[in-house]
């Protein structure tokens, strides 16, 4: 509108008079009016679809976060996964992956209340990924579980991460109501550098299986798999 009033100005400087009255039929007035519409219509396009393109990334990012946690779900988990070990496998370094369940999680629901219980999960899922790399990526796998993936990571380094974030739990104390609430982990772990056998899921099987091997050594501590368990062992029941 500035511009088209300087345009107008202008045009009576220079003895252009019928630009002064809005009302003259003249094809400076005209083209004044008709550039303004124009330039409302396109400015108006575009607030329209620069909102929308905002709404698509914002339901994009939050359709792969966990909603209660705000860490990444299972799909974001598994598709991160994916690309590591594709990465990892050009380059032929080594992926781990933790799998971390938390301790008798069943209790702190039944004593205090589910509302307790995604309190300590928020708070868990907090815990875990501060205590992470730059380059590693934590997300919920499901239910009290969570996944932590670890690129150029080989088994050594694997139980090392992996005990700091157990340590990391233990020292947690999540205030509620008049008590505090207190809980640990089990982790298992695995790492390899991958190669045609080493697909995603595999990753997150022995991982699983690493991890209720350290629920039957006595919970709140870590077990590393080189390869699956046999499938009686695996399938043994243990309480989380």
């Amino acid at each position: 509108m500035i511009a088209l009033y300087l345009q107008r100005s202008i045009g009576v400087l220079l003895g252009w008079n019928e630009v002064a009255h809005l009302g003259s039929s003249h094809f400076i007035q005209v083209g004044s009016h008709v550039m303004g519409l124009a330039g409302l219509v396109l400015t108006t396009m575009g607030f329209i679809l620069m909102g929308r393109e905002r709404a698509n990334a914002r339901h994009q990012q939050q359709a792969l976060l966990d909603p209660l946690t705000g860490v990444p779900n299972r799909r974001a988990l598994m598709d991160a996964l994916e690309r590591a070990l594709a990465q990892a496998g050009r380059e032929r370094r080594p992926v781990a992956l933790l799998m971390v369940d938390i301790d008798w999680f069943k209790r702190v629901n039944d004593t205090y209340g589910h509302l307790a219980g995604d309190a300590v999960l928020v708070a868990v899922a907090q815990c875990l990924r501060g205590g992470l790399r730059g380059q590693d990526f934590i997300g919920r796998y499901g239910g009290e579980e969570f996944l932590a993936l670890l690129p150029g990571t080989d088994a050594s380094g694997a139980r090392m991460v992996a005990e700091h974030l157990r340590t990391r739990v233990e020292h947690l104390a999540m205030p509620w109501a008049s008590e505090t609430i207190r809980v640990t982990v089990s982790i298992g772990g695995h790492a390899r550098i991958p190669d045609d056998a080493a697909g995603a899921q595999v990753m997150v099987d022995v991982a699983d299986q690493a991890m209720y091997a350290a629920k039957r050594a006595g919970r709140n501590c870590v077990e590393l798999l080189n390869a699956p368990l046999p499938q009686a062992a695996a399938d043994s029941a243990v309480p989380v």
